[in-house]
């Protein structure tokens, strides 16, 4: 039997909608072995509320959502919460958001790692 550890016990899982075409490519990123899933999720809420950001764009093109679970830690669900309340959006707004903003960074990312790669194997 599996036992559960501290992290795990403090987690929180969350439904929440987000586009179709985020998961698909966050899910095949976490495939391909360079991010995990649940982890992205969370440091990119992390990140926007550090910055304490409340400016979001209300005419996201968010068709296309389809409900996923995620989870992330305690602390920052109830501080997404917070968040959520004090501007007025959706957690899945929100969480749509801060992805919008991470998963260009991210795909940027492994775009130079693969021209790197590339590169030395030319060099060779």
């Amino acid at each position: 039997m599996k036992q559960n550890t501290s992290e795990q016990l403090n987690n929180t899982k969350l439904i929440i909608e987000l586009p179709y075409i985020v998961i698909k490519i966050l899910r095949n990123e976490e495939k391909a072995g360079f991010v995990n899933f649940n982890q992205f999720i969370e440091l990119s809420i992390t990140d926007l509320l550090e910055t304490s950001s409340t400016n979001f764009d209300t005419n996201l093109n968010l068709s296309n959502r389809i409900p996923v679970a995620i989870q992330i830690s305690g602390q920052t669900a109830f501080r997404l919460g917070w968040h959520a309340l004090l501007t007025n959006n959706s957690v899945s707004d929100i969480v749509s958001e801060v992805l919008g903003y991470s998963i260009p960074v991210l795909l940027d990312e492994l775009q130079a790692q693969e021209d790197y790669r590339l590169e030395v194997e030319t060099l060779e």
